[in-house]
């Protein structure tokens, strides 16, 4: 990868709290390459309609969300932009968010496209998890759910990505994945409890 020139990120620092694998630093700065457009997106459809109660709550989901996650990648000053227009949208504050929310837009559009083509496009192969490195991956993502922590959860995600626990695993986890990636918290939580019986069943066939 070639992050240099990729303006406004804080490599070292995200690497440490990514416990110093560079390799799970990697994964989540993919899966913000691949995901931020689509919240781009979802924030503006949102803006459209913030008259209504309903928009409030999910424009304020979706920026605390997307604080977090860049956050974990170490884009701190776009983290706190983010931050800024959470924090209008509680105050119901339509005429400033309206006003702050295209210049935020526009340097998060930017960055995307040059992280994006910083990245390479290299594959790699699944190799085999470890089911016990699993479970502690769940009760992370089980507590990032409970407090709606986008950030703790990518961590938590990247420590399975790229790994295979067997079709049916691999099929929850994808489930929990997008739940976690789109904010929807409930339905993450929902897809742990299967993936946690999932296991519990495994365990006693064993």
């Amino acid at each position: 990868m070639k992050l240099s020139s990729v303006s406004g990120l804080d490599c070292d620092k995200a690497i440490a709290a990514h416990g110093g694998s560079v390799s799970m630093y990697e994964q989540s700065l993919r899966i913000t390459a691949r995901l931020l457009p689509e919240h781009i997106a979802d924030l503006d459809a949102l803006l459209r309609h913030l008259p209504v109660k309903e928009a409030w709550q999910s424009y304020m989901i979706t920026l605390h969300g997307i604080k977090g996650v860049l956050n974990n990648i170490g884009a701190f000053s776009l983290g706190e932009s983010a931050f800024y227009l959470e924090q209008l949208a509680k105050n119901n504050d339509l005429y400033a968010c309206i006003a702050a929310h295209p210049p935020f837009i526009a340097a998060l559009k930017e960055f995307a496209d040059i992280l994006a083509k910083a990245l390479s496009d290299t594959e790699t192969v699944p190799q085999s998890g470890n089911q016990s490195q699993l479970q502690d991956a769940i009760k992370v993502l089980e507590d990032a759910a409970a407090s709606y922590d986008s950030g703790l959860a990518n961590k938590a995600i990247t420590s399975f990505s790229g790994l295979t626990y067997g079709q049916e695993a691999d099929l929850l986890l994808d489930h929990i994945r997008d739940a976690f990636e789109h904010f929807d918290f409930v339905r993450a939580t929902e897809f742990l409890s299967i993936l946690k019986e999932w296991i519990m069943e495994e365990e006693y066939e064993e």
